[in-house]
């Protein structure tokens, strides 16, 4: 369950507009023809189903994203700008397409880009500050194969 809040103030819109952009680049052109609005869902509680008899509030369970706003478009900007080769390795690790372009990072993991597709990949481990983010980049720039996969095992 969330609350709904219009944006109103300028840069908040202006964030979120250019954040949507990245993911939807195509939807620019929408918005400017249809004038349509940008809200925030404010999580108030959340729900588990999992099946009969297994159903439950849960608490605690969204994470914020510490990166929103300016230090994620600068992320952003700097990965695809200086190291279209590591995002590449990146796609290229988790059996992706390549010709990606980053479009998102939170402390979970990042979000690429392909073609129409949008793609999550996680992060070895959670990343709360931006040298977090570049370490666990560098690291992944390095791989021979993706953390957690079973390629390699055997």
């Amino acid at each position: 369950m969330a609350e709904a809040r219009k944006l109103t103030d300028d840069a908040a819109i202006e964030a979120a507009a250019s954040r949507y952009y990245r993911y939807f680049p195509e939807s620019a052109n929408y918005h400017k023809a249809h004038d349509f609005d940008f809200w925030v869902l404010e999580p108030v509680r959340h729900r588990y189903i999992g099946g009969f008899g297994a159903i439950h509030w849960l608490d605690q369970v969204t994470l914020a994203n510490p990166f929103a706003g300016q230090a994620e478009q600068s992320m952003i900007e700097h990965m695809n700008d200086d190291h279209a080769n590591a995002i590449d390795h990146y796609a290229k690790l988790s059996g992706l397409p390549r010709s990606a372009h980053m479009v998102g990072i939170d402390s979970e993991g990042m979000h690429l880009r392909i073609g129409q597709g949008i793609y999550w990949l996680p992060f070895p481990t959670t990343c709360n500050t931006p040298t977090q983010v570049r370490e666990a980049l560098v690291s992944l720039a390095r791989a021979d194969v993706w953390p957690g996969s079973s390629q390699g095992e055997g």
